[in-house]
């Protein structure tokens, strides 16, 4: 059972005494529960005269948030706020969802989804919200005005995006978007140099698996797995380890040259290239037949169990890592930053991204629920929601905000313990400076990865002399990879939903991508593999790829010299 216990929170001085606590040496971080007024003169009451509120919520929160109801982080919404989460997985009925506005109270949907809810009434308006209860939502008029009018319907705002500029490399550089090999392998052959090409890539993942082709346990060695995903998904895990950024699934951007690719079609591009890599594999016998079930947990215990010896669907590595950590053994899965790559981050969403934040028609209270995202769009309740509070999870030393040791503990192993806190849960999309000069999220805070590194992240720092993400940023300096930076995301998250005739012919299209590319993957030999190829690539100009190209190239181009 959840708990009852509540108690309610007053936005503005709560927000004025976390500037001198959450992101300052303090005594005290809680929210006051007197009455006060807000920036826009409405009176809020104490804890006892309001009454406690449930909203259900998808995206906004893992699913896992219902399982530790008296987490740190609740029990604080809980006390200051007087909400509690409840959340749902909508990801299997999503679309049946959409359809017929029967909505969670929050949700997250990206901005090309959400004119069709604005035409439907599925949504609220968030305008008078905002003034009333979300002074702190948008950094400044000229954000407001471009998502009303990119992102919106030009009249009202319907969805709160994020605002930040991305790192380049989040942690140390351990497990994440690109070629992730097993490391202790990669030792054994002398950590070879290679550049972001995928007959270098086979090459280093054929002699990986050839050093020891079976594990101790007798279990057969793969160079890797196949992800059974939708194309935006296979898009994403394909260009940066060639140097592109997929601006939709269809279509991506050099990160170096600035030069658009036909992804589907371009049999020299990300997606065919990594297609190729993937048959060759299969040939060799080194392509999981398994994955092609698309069981992530299975593939999970895979890499667990030391099956793969790369994987660029890093997302099913996070155990395997944290198992390695656990029982102090050199290895796991680590990023490699490769010649000519594109590293992912680095990106400028100062204007928002495309994850934005809808209330649905049915919503109780919604002062309530802006209250509370007002206070997690500042630096001070970001810092709350990300790292916790001083004198519980962190106290400052010197000066610097630093974490305890029996929350970096738990932190570094996972697991029931770490997730008792709550912390580091919400998808708020906004990242801050705090007035102390750190960042809302001390746990990415060079000095304490440091401090916390795993056998195998200190392995990579002993071969290197630094961690992979100071390499990672050494190699950006010297320009041997590009980032995000040079994409004009404004551009790109202006371009509103294709029109309804291109986005049906899309959506036939994915369907037919998906299937055949696995085709393509698992070909008999070469030539066949080429006229796969070839068949698919004709099957989609004949449904319309090359409108959809036509299309969004040209609003590509108009954006970019409005936005320059």
């Amino acid at each position: 059972m959840k708990s009852k216990v509540y108690l309610v929170f007053a936005l503005v001085l709560t927000i004025a005494m976390l500037a001198a606590t959450a992101c300052a040496p303090a005594e005290n971080t809680a929210a006051p529960t007197q009455k006060s007024t807000t920036a826009a003169g409405t009176t809020q009451t104490t804890a006892a005269e309001r009454e406690p509120v449930t909203f259900t919520v998808a995206g906004i929160l893992p699913v896992s948030w219902n399982d530790y109801p008296e987490s740190l982080t609740a029990k604080y919404i809980q006390d200051n706020f007087g909400i509690t989460f409840e959340v749902i997985d909508i990801t299997a009925n999503k679309d049946a969802l959409m359809a017929s506005g029967n909505l969670p109270d929050c949700f997250i949907i990206e901005s090309h989804e959400i004119m069709p809810l604005i035409e439907s009434g599925f949504i609220l308006p968030l305008d008078d919200l905002i003034a009333g209860y979300g002074p702190h939502i948008f950094p400044n008029e000229d954000v407001m005005e471009f998502q009303r009018d990119a992102l919106n319907d030009g009249e009202h705002i319907y969805g709160l995006t994020g605002y930040y500029k991305e790192a380049q490399m989040p942690g140390l550089g351990t497990a994440t978007w690109g070629l992730n090999v097993d490391w202790q392998r990669y030792a054994d052959l002398g950590y070879p140099e290679i550049n972001a090409d995928m007959d270098e890539i086979y090459q280093l993942l054929v002699d990986m698996v050839a050093l020891k082709p079976q594990t101790d346990a007798g279990l057969p060695v793969y160079g890797s797995s196949y992800p059974i995903i939708e194309m935006r998904g296979y898009s994403l895990y394909a260009c940066n380890v060639l140097g592109e950024y997929p601006l939709q699934a269809y279509i991506s951007v050099d990160t170096a040259t600035g030069e658009l690719t036909e992804l589907y079609t371009d049999i020299e591009g990300p997606m065919w290239e990594l297609n190729r890599l993937y048959f060759k594999l299969n040939q060799k016998g080194l392509l999981d037949p398994d994955s092609l079930v698309g069981d992530y947990d299975a593939d999970s215990l895979k890499a667990s169990n030391d099956q793969y010896v790369s994987c660029f669907y890093h997302d099913i590595l996070g155990n395997a890592n944290t198992l390695l950590a656990n029982e102090g053994v050199a290895d796991g899965y680590q990023f490699l930053p490769l010649k000519g790559m594109s590293l992912w981050g680095g990106a400028d969403f100062t204007y928002g991204n495309r994850n934005m934040r809808c209330f649905g028609k049915n919503i109780e209270n919604p002062e309530r629920l802006m209250e509370f995202l007002d206070f997690i769009y500042t630096p001070e309740g970001k810092r709350v929601v990300v790292s916790g509070l001083e004198g519980e999870t962190y106290n400052y030393v010197d000066g610097v905000p630093t974490l305890t040791d029996e929350v970096s503990a738990a932190y570094m192993a996972g697991g029931d313990t770490w997730a008792s806190y709550g912390l580091n849960r919400f998808n708020a999309g906004v990242e801050f400076v705090c007035t102390d000069g750190y960042g809302t999220n001390l746990f990415n805070e060079l000095d304490f990865l440091k401090r916390n590194m795993t056998p195998m992240q200190q392995s990579v720092e002993e071969h290197y002399g630094m961690s992979m993400r100071e390499r990672a940023e050494k190699m950006f300096a010297d320009g041997e990879v590009s980032d995000q930076s040079t994409v004009n995301m404004r551009v790109n998250n202006s371009i509103s939903s294709l029109p309804d005739d291109l986005n049906q012919k899309l959506n036939n299209i994915n369907t037919i991508m998906v299937e055949g590319l696995v085709q393509c993957a698992l070909a008999a030999d070469e030539a066949t593999y080429e006229s796969l190829r070839a068949s698919l690539i004709a099957e989609v100009q004949e449904m319309g790829i090359d409108e959809i190209y036509d299309w969004y190239i040209a609003k590509y181009n108009e954006l970019s010299e409005l936005y320059k």
